[in-house]
């Protein structure tokens, strides 16, 4: 049995064609139909091999990968193409039941401030899933060229790639014999999103590659500038001592040698430009047997229903998105909805700054507050009257705003400080009252009533019965 991969393709085309291959010693005798030998300008009838030492002693027709045969079966596949649905076999074990559906939901998709019930009785369906195979063609430069080729399997519903374990699997499960030949909704996305996943790989993959090619870019590079560099010296040295006429072929010399070590440069760059091309040659809708689950997820009496697919292939559930922002994250029931994380944070309120305040002077206390300032009148237009000016408001008192620790000093302070200035006033005529009392209170009218002994009386250093005999007296 041949190694070669090339020649083992080369064989699946022609039995796939109509033709026959038949192992033999050292090789494989091959019989093409008229029209395949002529596709690929070889006899009707003949052995080939991978091994070029039985070919060079046996006689037999040297065939591998790099022969122009398995190229042009290549390209006839690629324009071909490769596009279906296909159904996989179910498996042949026992589905399972509610119970256990349950259980693997509520491990799979953890609910945060939420709980996993069933709505419903597990039905059997189908989840479809996309395989999108490509080929990639990469040029690092005119002589270096790579082709790879590339798969891309998606979940069609959630748009999310599926892991390499779950592929693995689904790609060794028999073909269904009728599978359901209907096209799934969302597909159009599902293929957007897959050819934006390859694009992306192939980018990093070209990166890749292309850092093996730099360092044969800059050694070119550096040797072009070399040798530009020194033709041009070369030129300006002879330049200095050359009369006027051969000043005159130098200079135009000079010119057309800068001019050229720039179009070299740029040619150099170009030759080193990596790009690539995407070739697609297969698109499948692959059936994927599932259980479809339908679940409510409960947060108090609040219910938000949920459908789950069973993939039993694979003995897990399908991805999911969240219902709200359409992001592949973890859910979160809120009071309101379901959703994740992104979706039901709040949004940060706006920073404001506070509205500015007046500074006004510091005053005594008890002292008369001024007359606010008079606004200068605007200067009047000779067109236009001038409008009357909006009445002055009171500046408001800016508050100073103090740490708690120094809050909690200053009070016992002020409180010191206030009741020794009222006993200075009661007993030995001290600076006016008036400016310690509040207004209506009960000190504030035994001080309009009997004077200064007034608050004296709360004290217990003067008595009304002199001050009212000292009134009638009087």
């Amino acid at each position: 049995m041949t190694t070669d991969s090339g020649l083992r393709f080369w064989l699946r085309y022609v039995e796939a064609e109509g033709g026959l291959a038949e192992p033999v010693i050292d090789g494989s005798l091959v019989l093409l139909p008229p029209a395949l030998a002529a596709e690929f300008d070889l006899p009707g009838e003949l052995t080939v091999t991978s091994d070029p030492d039985a070919a060079r002693e046996d006689g037999l027709t040297f065939l591998a990968t790099g022969h122009p045969a398995p190229t042009r079966a290549a390209d006839l596949v690629l324009a071909q193409g490769d596009a279906g649905i296909v159904g996989l076999t179910p498996p042949a074990s026992v589905p399972p039941n509610a119970d256990v559906l349950l259980a693997a939901a509520r491990d799979q998709f953890p609910v945060d401030h939420g709980r996993i019930d069933p709505a419903g009785s597990p039905a059997a369906t189908v989840r479809p899933m996309l395989r999108v195979g490509v080929l990639i063609s990469y040029s690092l430069s005119a002589e270096d060229h790579f082709q790879e080729r590339a798969e891309c399997w998606l979940d069609v519903r959630s748009r999310l790639p599926l892991p390499d374990a779950w592929v693995s699997r689904l790609v060794r499960l028999p073909p269904a014999e009728k599978p359901r030949m209907d096209l799934p909704g969302g597909l159009e996305e599902a293929l957007t999103e897959a050819h934006q996943i390859i694009e992306t790989t192939a980018r990093a993959r070209r990166g890749t590659l292309a850092g093996q090619s730099r360092t044969a870019f800059r050694q070119e590079q550096q040797r072009a500038r070399d040798y530009y560099d020194d033709q041009i010296a070369s030129v300006e040295n002879r330049l200095r001592g050359a009369d006027e006429e051969r000043a005159a072929i130098l200079t135009a010399r000079l010119t057309a040698t800068r001019e050229e070590r720039a179009r070299r440069l740029t040619e150099i760059a170009e030759k080193y430009q990596a790009h690539h091309e995407i070739r697609p040659y297969r698109l499948h809708v692959v059936q994927v047997p599932a259980i479809r689950f339908p679940v409510d997820v409960l947060r108090g009496s609040r219910r938000y229903p949920l459908v789950l697919d069973y993939l039993t292939p694979i003995g897990a559930f399908a991805a999911l998105r969240c219902p709200s922002c359409d992001k592949p994250e973890p859910l979160v029931a809120s009071k309101t909805k379901l959703g994740c994380e992104s979706c039901l944070a709040k949004p940060a309120e706006p920073v404001t700054s506070p509205p500015p305040v007046n500074r006004v002077a510091a005053k005594p206390a008890g002292a008369a507050p001024s007359a606010p300032a008079k606004a200068t009148p605007p200067v009047e237009s000779a067109t236009k009257p001038a409008e009357a000016a909006p009445p002055p408001q009171p500046a408001a008192k800016r508050q100073k705003v103090l740490p708690p620790k120094v809050k909690a000093q200053a009070v016992p302070k002020a409180g010191e400080k206030l009741a020794r200035e009222f006993w200075t006033a009661t007993t030995r005529s001290g600076p006016a009252l008036s400016s310690l009392l509040m207004p209506d209170s009960p000190a504030a009218t035994l001080f309009r009533l009997y004077g200064t002994d007034g608050p004296g009386m709360l004290l217990g250093t003067k008595t009304a019965v002199t001050r009212c005999t000292t009134v009638a007296c009087s």
